[in-house]
């Protein structure tokens, strides 16, 4: 794997355990709160934990992509990570 190949897959890989991070908060959050409210936390902690699913599953491919295939999946997982970080700032929006 190339060097920027490689340094790209730590980048997505370091910005998906911060997120990890912040879903365990938000379910700690989600458990103090009232049932309605727990229950709509967890309806966006799961949407979030699925993107993140996905998300783990290209850096994956990309660690294991053939170089002249890596722009491609780069510029997927770029769109993907795109819309995790906005669906990240309206769950902090609403949980706080």
């Amino acid at each position: 794997m190339a060097n920027e190949q490689q340094a790209y897959v730590d980048k997505m890989n370091a910005q998906l355990k911060e997120w990890q991070a912040k879903i365990d908060e938000y379910k700690a959050k989600a458990e103090k709160s009232g049932a309605q409210a727990e229950i709509d936390y967890n309806r966006e902690i799961s949407e979030l934990e699925t993107r993140m699913k996905a998300l783990e599953q290209k850096a994956t491919e990309m660690s294991n992509a053939a170089e002249n295939k890596f722009a491609e999946l780069r510029n997927d997982a770029e769109v993907k990570l795109d819309e995790a970080k906005q669906k990240f700032r309206d769950v902090l929006s609403k949980i706080g």
